[in-house]
């Protein structure tokens, strides 16, 4: 949250301006079925929403900098500000009718607190959790994630794959041993 005050609770502002997001969608009957929600629209945000634009599918993010939700709304991308681990937020951005719900965010505990949110509220929709700080994955499997990708693991699986192909040895030992590495990694600290 990027207000002067620190404070990183919505705004009564920021409360009127979602509501007028909700107001203004039913107004031109816009609705919103089988989407995907997007908690976070940073570096790992983005791609994930270019890639569901490049397939038709449609999206809604949501993010607490309001700086980014300017900007990225001015380039056309659906982003609306507020905190995901929020129900009402989640609810106006039509959690019901979703798809599914990806979490992007380098933060477990706010994986966490959207994720018990989530289902405690007795949402079924699968849910997709990135986590580049090191942590207990298990935990967010177990308290309702479908999947967890350990940022940090998956960058240094990517890098050695190209190490590997660089120094030609064939896709099929390299995929062999990248999927052994990635097994071996994850059964130390949960799995994804």
């Amino acid at each position: 949250h990027n207000h002067p005050s620190r404070d990183p609770s919505p705004s009564q502002a920021d409360r009127n301006l979602t509501r007028r997001i909700g107001e203004a969608a039913s107004i031109f009957d816009i609705k919103f079925l089988d989407h995907v929600i997007i908690g976070g629209f940073g570096r790992v945000g983005k791609t994930v929403a270019r890639l569901l634009e490049a397939n038709a599918i449609d999206y809604i993010a949501i993010d607490q900098n309001i700086g980014v939700v300017g900007n990225e709304r001015g380039r056309g991308h659906n982003v609306v500000y507020g905190d995901c681990s929020k129900m009402e937020i989640l609810h106006s951005c039509h959690i019901g009718s979703a798809r599914m719900a990806i979490l992007t965010f380098s933060s477990i505990e706010m994986a966490k607190n959207t994720i018990e949110q989530i289902r405690a509220s007795g949402f079924t929709l699968p849910i997709i959790a990135r986590c580049c700080e090191h942590g207990d994955f298990a935990e967010l499997l177990s308290i309702g994630a479908d999947y967890v990708v350990p940022e940090m693991l998956e960058a240094s699986l990517v890098i050695g794959a190209q190490v590997l192909d660089l120094l030609e040895i064939s896709q099929n030992d390299i995929d062999s041993q990248i999927e052994l590495e990635r097994s071996e990694q994850l059964s130390s600290r949960g799995r994804y």
